[in-house]
């Protein structure tokens, strides 16, 4: 028998159905997911989870809704149905199973979390609407299409703290956000940067730690062995091939999980910053690869790209011909800066 499959779903689901409560060992119920249940009243609670037999079935007494448990989780939340659906194909419950991979054996360059908890609580980017606030952001930045995948909307900042409950109560703003999530090297979601989306908020990134592991994004998918590079933001190492995100204007606090003859340190390009000054003088002094803006307005990668119309292997090359280190890269510098 596989329904505790089924219950641990309807439990995980719980983080996103509004009003939800176990009202029995085999009934739940919370507001419609469908029709919303009351536009006046959002207490009411007229949906309902109920287990018949070996089977869950699910019904509204609002709008009449009516479907089988997988049916509602594969029309409603396609991204878990996909899990479910394999979790219930290894447990012998699906004789077949087609056109759904294996998250563990995928190619695609997308973290695996170990729990669905985070698809639950965020919808990843390239599973939204076109109309999606998050999606129009990035695409208004030229984000690739295929790194939207590793980004996630948030429709209420304050759901982090259903994912991280130790910030549970302790957001106070409400707003709609870009999640932008940090794995480490296990493919363990270990931190949160979350990234206004209303160009007047006071504050654009709040960052959310599970403990004190450092914040390096991309070390979920980054070889260390090939041609790598390292940047600032973490929106701007999604235009780069295995490149990691400091985070900081301290790049050197990667040097760690690099190798340095194979990596290139790109500083923002900030010639009168007097602590991105300071940091690069420290990478050219280590003897490290590092990339100099040449008479550009653009402060960052993104934005350079984004006014330029730049193609990737334009980029790169854009790139090598402007690294230096050593005795070059010390001379480059002082004519760079402007501190």
């Amino acid at each position: 028998m596989s329904l505790y499959i089924d219950i641990q779903y309807i439990n995980e689901l719980s983080l996103l159905l509004r009003n939800f409560k176990k009202r029995s060992s085999n009934l739940w119920n919370c507001s419609c997911p469908i029709c919303g249940d009351s536009s006046k009243n959002k207490s009411k609670t007229r949906f309902y989870f109920l287990i018949r037999g070996n089977n869950v079935n699910t019904y509204c007494h609002n709008c009449n809704y009516s479907a089988s448990f997988p049916y509602f989780l594969k029309s409603m939340y396609p991204a878990i149905h996909t899990k479910y659906n394999l979790e219930k194909w290894k447990a012998g419950a699906t004789k077949r199973y087609h056109h759904i991979e294996d998250p563990s054996k995928s190619n695609t360059s997308i973290s695996s979390t170990k729990d669905i908890t985070f698809d639950i609580i965020f919808q990843r980017l390239d599973r939204t609407s076109l109309d999606n606030k998050a999606l129009m952001y990035c695409n208004s930045r030229g984000i690739p299409v295929e790194n939207h995948q590793r980004l996630y909307y948030c429709s209420d900042v304050k759901k982090i703290g259903k994912y991280f409950t130790k910030y549970d109560g302790t957001i106070l703003t409400s707003e709609e956000r870009l999640i932008i999530p940090f794995y480490n090297e296990n493919k363990e979601v270990i931190g949160i940067q979350a990234r206004a989306l209303d160009k007047d908020a006071k504050i654009r990134y709040l960052t959310f730690r599970k403990d004190d592991q450092e914040l390096i994004y991309g070390l979920d998918v980054f070889n260390k062995n090939n041609t790598s590079y390292v940047v600032e933001g973490p929106l701007d190492s999604l235009f780069l091939p295995n490149c990691l995100a400091a985070a900081t204007s301290n790049l050197l606090r990667v040097k760690d999980h690099v190798i340095k003859n194979f990596t290139t340190y790109i500083f923002d390009n900030q010639p009168r910053n007097k602590e991105v000054c300071n940091q690069m003088e420290k990478a050219v002094d280590e003897g490290c690869n590092v990339f100099f803006w040449n008479d550009v307005k653009e402060k960052d990668i993104n934005e350079y790209i984004t006014n330029n119309k730049v193609k990737k292997e334009d980029l790169l090359d854009f790139i090598g011909k402007n690294t230096y280190n050593g005795l070059l890269g010390k001379v480059r510098f002082n004519q760079w800066k402007r501190v």
